[in-house]
């Protein structure tokens, strides 16, 4: 599965460009806008932050959390699980 990021200005897809080792747990992704109008280059981060199955053969070094069972027994959120915004009452 590919890495894919939308541009933040025209929300065109943008491309892996690079990345970078920062940590054990983080990595700096460069992405380019595939927009040639646009032409943005930015920078994300990919982070581990947590374990949903606990490793065979752990390091010592890393220590991430365990996902709760009750969540790992069920759907597994997705990375865009934001909340849409609330709508606005009116008011009469």
């Amino acid at each position: 599965m590919a890495i894919s990021q939308q541009c933040p200005h025209c929300e065109t897809q943008a491309v892996v460009a690079d990345s970078r080792k920062v940590t054990r747990l983080v990595r700096d992704i460069y992405f380019r806008c595939t927009n040639i109008h646009c032409g943005a280059t930015f920078k994300s981060q990919l982070a581990v932050v947590s374990m949903i199955s606990p490793s065979a053969i752990p390091n010592p070094d890393v220590r991430l959390p365990l996902v709760p069972a009750h969540r790992r027994r069920g759907k597994i959120t997705p990375a865009n699980d934001d909340e849409p915004p609330a709508r606005a009452e009116v008011q009469a």
